[in-house]
């Protein structure tokens, strides 16, 4: 009788923190839809935020102590995409004015985004190819 009454009273027990108490919220907004894509390269704004950042961050280790503006005009290299045929950024040319240097932004998202730096000098995409034919 003994062996019931435990087994009766695990049951219960049992059965009674199972049950759950938490509500369900009514989702006001829709969920986002699987076609919509979020940006998956920089901006040219965003490339020139990333130039500004890394200046600030490391200007105690670089040679030129003023702050420059930089300017991306058309120095943007471009892929494009073999499997939907569209061309994406691949990364940017910041000039400073002034000739008083530059930088090469990544545009992918998923990547360091500084891949050079330089204090002197203005670079141009005609300059990096060898063959005027590929620029």
């Amino acid at each position: 009788m003994k062996q019931h009454a435990h087994l009766l009273i695990l049951t219960i027990m049992f059965l009674t923190s199972c049950s759950d108490d938490t509500e369900v919220m009514k989702q006001e907004s829709s969920p986002p839809s699987l076609t919509e894509k979020a940006p998956t390269y920089r901006t040219k704004e965003n490339a020139i935020i990333e130039v500004e950042l890394f200046i600030k961050n490391n200007r105690n280790n670089t040679r030129n102590s003023s702050f420059l503006n930089y300017s991306i005009n058309n120095e943007i290299y471009f892929y494009r995409d073999t499997i939907t045929n569209q061309t994406y950024p691949s990364f940017y040319i910041a000039n400073a004015e002034g000739g008083n240097g530059y930088a090469i932004v990544s545009a992918n998202l998923y990547t360091t985004p500084i891949i050079a730096y330089s204090e002197s000098g203005n670079l141009s995409l005609s300059d990096t190819l060898q063959y005027q034919e590929l620029s």
